[in-house]
C-alpha cells in the first residue's frame, strides 16, 4: 500500500514538471509594462538609455540613485528623473529645491508633474489622446544648432503630454511637437535650474533605436553641465528597492530556484493532503444561516482587486454609461457611432463638446490594448465623471 502511494506521489510530481517545463518553454509575450529601469530591455524600459548616458558622461563622473531624498544627504550635481508620474512628498521636495537653489540640476522627464515642487515652480501638463495607438508624435528643438530637419519622432504610446501652465518669467522654452505643444522647457531656480521634459516614453528603448532618435536624447542632455551626474532608480512605477531585497525574492527571480522551490510546495502540499486525510478527518461545522450579500460584495469587488483587469473595468464602465445615455436621453450610443451622434449628446446632455470628446478618445485607446494598467483606468474615469458632473 505504501509502495503504491510513493508512486502516485511521483507520477503527480513527475507531471507538475513537465506543465512547468511546457510554461517556461513556451514563447513569451512581449512585455509592454512602463517601468523606465536601466535593468529592463523591454520596449518601455531604460537600458539603451542609461548605456548612452555612460558614454555621455564620465565613467567615473556618472553614478546610480536608488535611495530617497529625504533619507541621505545627496551632493549638489546634475540628476536625471526618467518616469511616468514625477511625484515627491514635502520632505523629499524641500530638499530637493534647496538643492537646486544651491546650484544642483534636475532633468526630469514624466508624464505628469504633482506635489509641493509642481506647486512652486507652478507647473501643469495635460494630456492629447490620439484615435490609433501606433500615430507617431514628432517632436524638434527650438534653438537654431540643435533644430533638425528630420524630424524626431515616438509612437506606441497613443497619446502626448504637454505643458499648459508655467512661469514664463523664469522659464526657457526649449522644445515642442508638430502640434506646437510645449514638451521642453528650462525654468531657473536660485542658482541651479530645473530642465523638465513631458513625454518619458521618447526616451524609452523602443523609441530610442527609432531612426534618429538617440540624437535628440544626446542634444537634450548637453544641457546639463559636464559634472558628477546621477541616475535615478528610485522615484519609477515599479521600483523594487535595495534594502527590500529578500531570499525569497531572490529566489523567485531565478528561473531554476523558482521551479524548485514550487516543486518543493506543491510536494508539501500533496503530502499533507493525502496524510491528513488518511489520519484525520474533518469534523463539519454547521454555522447558522446569515446574510451574505455584503460578503458577495466584498468577494467580487477582491477578485477585481487581485486580478488587475483594469480594462474589463472599463469596458463595464462604458457599458454603464451608454445604458445610462438610454434610459435617461433615449440616445442610442456606441464606440461606432459615438461620433454621428456628438451634437445630439452635447444638446440633450448639455456636456461640453471637449469632454465628450475626450471621454471617446479615452475609450477608443483602452479598447485597442490587450490590457492597460491601472494609470489609463484612473485616467478614463475622470473624463466618466466630468461628464456625469456636467449632465443636466
Amino acid at each position: 500500500m505504501k509502495k503504491s502511494r510513493i508512486k502516485y506521489y511521483v507520477i503527480l510530481i513527475s507531471i507538475f514538471v513537465v506543465l512547468i517545463f511546457v510554461e517556461y518553454s513556451a514563447p513569451k509575450d512581449l512585455n509592454w509594462k512602463a517601468t523606465f529601469s536601466k535593468n529592463d530591455k523591454i520596449p518601455f524600459g531604460n537600458y539603451v538609455l542609461y548605456e548612452l548616458l555612460q558614454n555621455i558622461f564620465p565613467k567615473n563622473q556618472f553614478f546610480e540613485n536608488r535611495t530617497s531624498f529625504a533619507k541621505d544627504s545627496i551632493q549638489k550635481s546634475n540628476y536625471i528623473f526618467i518616469t511616468r508620474e514625477f511625484s515627491t512628498d514635502s520632505a523629499e521636495s524641500e530638499k530637493m529645491l534647496n538643492m537646486v537653489s544651491e546650484g544642483a540640476t534636475f532633468f526630469i522627464a514624466a508624464d505628469w508633474f504633482s506635489g509641493k515642487i509642481a506647486d512652486t515652480l507652478q507647473i501643469r501638463t495635460d494630456i492629447r489622446f490620439f484615435s490609433d495607438i501606433t500615430d507617431t508624435v514628432f517632436i524638434n528643438f527650438y534653438n537654431k544648432n540643435l533644430h533638425s530637419q528630420k524630424k524626431y519622432g515616438y509612437t506606441k504610446v497613443g497619446f502626448e503630454n504637454y505643458f499648459v501652465r508655467f512661469d514664463s518669467l523664469n522659464t526657457t522654452l526649449l522644445g515642442s511637437s508638430d502640434f506646437d505643444e510645449i514638451n521642453f522647457i528650462k525654468i531657473n531656480f536660485g542658482k541651479g535650474a530645473f530642465f523638465l521634459h513631458s513625454q518619458p516614453y521618447f526616451f524609452t528603448n523602443y523609441n530610442l533605436l527609432h531612426k534618429n532618435n538617440s540624437e535628440y536624447a544626446a542634444k537634450c542632455f548637453s544641457y546639463l553641465p559636464y559634472e558628477k551626474t546621477f541616475w535615478d532608480e528610485y522615484y519609477k512605477p515599479y521600483r523594487i528597492l535595495e534594502e527590500e531585497e529578500t531570499p525569497l525574492r531572490y529566489i523567485l527571480t531565478q528561473p531554476a530556484l523558482k521551479i524548485s522551490y514550487f516543486l518543493l510546495i506543491f510536494g508539501i502540499l500533496i503530502y499533507i493532503f493525502f496524510e491528513g486525510k488518511r489520519r484525520q478527518r474533518i469534523i463539519p461545522i454547521f454555522e447558522s444561516p446569515r446574510n451574505t450579500s455584503l460578503d458577495f460584495v466584498e468577494i467580487i469587488g477582491r477578485l477585481y482587486f487581485q486580478t488587475g483587469n483594469h480594462k474589463d473595468i472599463a469596458q463595464k464602465k462604458w457599458n454603464y454609461l451608454c445604458e445610462f445615455l438610454r434610459t435617461k436621453y433615449f440616445l442610442s450610443v456606441s464606440l461606432e457611432n459615438w461620433n454621428e451622434n456628438i451634437s445630439l449628446i452635447l444638446e440633450k446632455t448639455g456636456v461640453s463638446l471637449e469632454i465628450i470628446k475626450n471621454l471617446h478618445n479615452s475609450f477608443r485607446f483602452i479598447s485597442q490594448k490587450s490590457n492597460i494598467d491601472k494609470e489609463n483606468l484612473m485616467s478614463f474615469n475622470i473624463f466618466i465623471e466630468k461628464f456625469y458632473n456636467e449632465c443636466l
